[in-house]
């Protein structure tokens, strides 16, 4: 399999559509192996997803996806992960999801000052503010508030 083939064409196709390639990778679901391809941006729906699908598929020759493996295209999602410091500034007045050593639940991101995230939790009604050092968080993702 080409992945590095499959991947400048996704990325050529997602952009000229006005959209980002987030991620690619390969899994297993359900016992099935696929190429999972996951596409950020605003108004991104299931027509524009297809279309990628299909222009993607076509761009590609017979060796490039093994014949046992799906190809999955879709968007990251509301709860798409932060991966990195850069991601997190753009983050700031969001609602997340965080792990670290100090602490693990929702919170709002107030600011980031010298790597260390300002964050508004709510503990059994009463609103605190804590910092968590950037450099110990093991997982962030966006989160929705109910």
């Amino acid at each position: 399999m080409n992945i590095k083939k499959i991947e400048i064409n996704a990325k050529t196709i997602i952009e000229n559509k006005g959209f980002k390639l987030f991620s690619i990778r390969t899994k297993k679901e359900f016992g099935e192996d696929v190429l999972e391809i996951l596409v950020d941006g605003e108004k991104l729906d299931s027509d524009i997803l297809e279309s990628i699908n299909l222009e993607l598929v076509s761009s590609l020759g017979d060796d490039d996806l093994l014949d046992h493996y799906f190809l999955e295209v879709s968007s990251v999602g509301i709860e798409r992960p932060i991966r990195n410091l850069e991601e997190m500034v753009k983050a700031i007045d969001q609602f997340i999801y965080l792990e670290s050593k100090a602490y693990q639940g929702n919170a709002t991101l107030l600011e980031i000052t010298d790597q260390q995230l300002k964050l508004q939790i709510n503990i059994k009604g009463k609103i605190k503010k804590i910092t968590v050092p950037y450099d110990e968080v093991t997982l962030a993702r966006y989160a929705v508030k109910f």
